[in-house]
């Protein structure tokens, strides 16, 4: 929950365009590069095939960010929302994985 409010808070500020390691948006664990340590496994993390599929099950288990809801909360926490922003939140919300606690 801690990771996904960081992540929502991205977006709030003044910046255009955020970047975030393909791992931990994905939720993956393994390392990518072990320092140290000269080999052809080292930088060489690559998406499988199916990655989507398992990207939506980490985010159902809270194991990886959720795009949607962190934008949709970004939106929200700015306050009073016009009608375009409030819809696209509930379209954004729609689109997210299962709400925290649900």
């Amino acid at each position: 929950a801690l990771a996904q409010a960081a992540f929502a808070e991205l977006f709030l500020g003044p910046a255009r365009q955020v970047a975030v390691s393909f791992s931990d948006l994905l939720g993956l664990e393994a390392p990518y590069n072990v320092p140290g340590i000269v080999s052809d496994a080292n930088w060489s993390q690559r998406l499988v095939p199916g990655f989507s599929a398992a990207y939506r099950d980490r985010v159902r288990a809270r194991r990886a960010l959720d795009v949607p809801r962190a934008v949709a909360t970004a939106l929200r926490a700015r306050g009073d929302l016009g009608a375009r922003a409030a819809s696209l939140a509930r379209a954004l919300e729609a689109a997210a994985g299962p709400a925290p606690g649900g």
